[in-house]
């Protein structure tokens, strides 16, 4: 763009012309934008002078538009409407016109629970935006690097693992279990003791990691058994099927592990607290326009998916 011809130009008289050409009048313009009528007068002679053209003609006692002044006039609107954007620190959102990725970090659960809402909803609203949904390292986001958080648009994480961050509830769950459905020692429910004798196959566990579920066991005195961990819950039916292995899984996730075949769900022993994902983003995001939108559309998603169950 050659913005050489802008740069001669003085900006500071849009104002006054649009004035002039609205109210007609040197005395009512400068009325209006607080300015005595000398300095309102100068504006129009330098006006005249650039447009060649005396914008304002006196019949009888009244000024009236010149043809010129008249097509100015429908320019101006706009032209002072965009200008009034630029300079605007609350610019208009328009989620039909985002063309760019949005990018979450997730475990393969809350991308299968919520995944497929997210992209729905993208695609009614801003049908030109893409999703992306990545697996995370969680040793590195229990660490604080937050430096992973400020890449991409947010993390989708149950509490308890990250602090120090925004974050806002998406949807809740509750823990269960599944082991083999040729598993005739336990019952629909497991005991005490039906814990301590199985073997696990865990998720997301190290020294310092381990699921809500685990921790609120080891809680009551009840220690489990990790034979297998793996970082994909989608792979426990697999890892269960014609074994005497266990997993925890999510409630929501279950008819899928069922469907998967040769396992089936059962209820842990006592009280479970619930299991509530939450999206964390980086505070720099916090007011950014496109970002405010993007997590209303995160929070109707875990809406919908909760209303569907």
């Amino acid at each position: 763009m050659d913005l050489s011809g802008i740069a001669r130009l003085d900006l500071n008289l849009l104002v006054p012309l649009e004035a002039l050409l609205r109210e007609r009048s040197v005395t009512r313009a400068a009325a209006r934008l607080g300015l005595g009528q000398p300095a309102l007068s100068a504006s129009l002679a330098k006006l005249r002078r650039h447009f060649h053209d005396d914008l304002l003609q006196r019949v009888g006692n009244s000024y009236v538009l010149t043809p010129l002044a008249v097509q100015l006039s429908h320019r101006l609107t706009y032209a002072l409407e965009a200008i009034g954007q630029v300079f605007d620190d609350q610019i208009p959102f328009d989620p039909s016109e985002v063309d760019r990725e949005f990018t979450l970090l997730a475990s393969d659960f809350a991308t299968a629970t919520i995944g497929g809402a997210i992209a729905d909803l993208l695609h009614h609203t801003a049908p030109h935006a893409q999703l992306r949904m990545s697996r995370f390292d969680l040793n590195s986001v229990m660490l604080g690097r937050t430096d992973l958080v400020e890449a991409v648009d947010g993390l989708v994480l149950p509490h308890g693992f990250v602090s120090g961050l925004p974050y806002v509830d998406v949807f809740s769950d509750r823990w269960m279990a599944i082991v083999s459905s040729n598993n005739l020692t336990v019952g629909d429910r497991l005991t005490d003791e039906d814990v301590t004798k199985l073997s696990w196959v865990v998720t997301y566990r190290d020294a310092a990691i381990s699921s809500a579920a685990e921790w609120s066991l080891r809680l009551h005195g009840i220690e489990v058994t990790a034979s297998i961990v793996v970082d994909s819950f989608l792979v426990l039916p697999a890892l269960v099927a014609d074994s005497n292995r266990a997993a925890f899984i999510e409630s929501r996730l279950v008819p899928r592990a069922v469907a998967a075949g040769d396992v089936r769900a059962v209820e842990l022993p006592g009280e479970r607290s619930p299991l509530v994902e939450a999206l964390w983003w980086h505070p720099s995001r916090t007011d950014d326009p496109a970002h405010t939108w993007f997590r209303a559309v995160v929070v109707e998603a875990g809406r919908l998916v909760s209303d569907s169950r």
